[in-house]
């Protein structure tokens, strides 16, 4: 063998030998926490965060959860819409009026009495307290209230009023403070005037010269002619010691005499 060979063969063992040895030697598990790492590449260390501090819970939150744990909600459900319900109130064919009766000074009458007439129906009521609450029938009404003052009886403006099914009208009726006074006379109508029929004695007419037969041809510069008797009959009332003015026919001797007399209105006993 040459030497040469000797030394390859030699070389060889040598390798086998190193190789046998890197084989034997201890390895890193892998259940290790180390790792291997390639050349060059920095090691990666582990770093712990800090935990987040935890803030005091709100008043809202503890609330919520109150809510959450009782297993209702603060807010409460909407309430439902039926879409499909009529809510118009029924069809009416009657109205609702609220009636006052004051004076004139605004102070309600303690006794009345009030009339309707019209598609309402024509009705008398007795009214305490100034007030009166009705239903009527719809359509065209007219009112008027009334007092009692001793033998004559004082009477309010008309008030006309359009009532539809449903509707609530407040109406007010005013009648006079004062007392209404008289004449103390009866009459008739003639075509020229308003004839005397009686005189009531110790009236307001017996003291200004009124007799029976005495034709009243003008009454505060108006004809009485042109007037019905009930119109004359409320031009004689009015409030107690205020004037009218008449004019008066009568006969005499010597012809028919006109002469202008003037009545004071005086509260006449019923």
């Amino acid at each position: 063998m040459s030497r040469r060979r000797i030394l390859a063969l030699t070389a060889f063992m040598v390798l086998i030998l190193v190789g046998l040895a890197w084989l034997a030697r201890p390895h890193a598990s892998t259940d290790s926490n180390e790792q291997l790492l390639a050349p060059n590449e920095p090691k990666q260390v582990a770093v712990q965060r800090p935990r987040p501090t935890l803030q005091p819970p709100t008043e809202r939150s503890q609330q919520r959860e109150r809510e959450r744990q009782a297993g209702r909600s603060e807010k409460p459900p909407p309430a439902a819409v039926d879409l499909g319900t009529d809510t118009a109130e029924p069809l009416s064919f009657e109205g609702h009026l609220y009636i006052e009766i004051v004076d004139t000074d605004g102070y309600p009458v303690e006794e009345a009495g009030m009339g309707m007439r019209g598609d309402c129906g024509r009705r008398s009521y007795r009214v305490t307290e100034g007030e009166a609450d009705l239903m009527v029938d719809e359509g065209l009404c007219t009112l008027i209230a009334w007092r009692q003052d001793g033998a004559l009886r004082t009477l309010s403006d008309r008030v006309e009023v359009d009532v539809l099914g449903g509707d609530e009208v407040d109406i007010t009726l005013v009648l006079p403070t004062e007392r209404t006074g008289g004449l103390g006379v009866q009459i008739q109508e003639e075509g020229s005037g308003m004839r005397v029929v009686m005189v009531v004695p110790g009236s307001p007419a017996e003291r200004a010269g009124l007799q029976s037969g005495d034709l009243i041809t003008e009454v505060d510069g108006t004809s009485t002619a042109l007037l019905s008797i009930q119109d004359f009959v409320q031009v004689m009332t009015g409030p107690e010691g205020t004037d009218i003015d008449f004019v008066v026919q009568y006969d005499e001797d010597t012809g028919i005499v006109a002469e202008p007399i003037v009545v004071t209105r005086a509260f006449l006993e019923g």
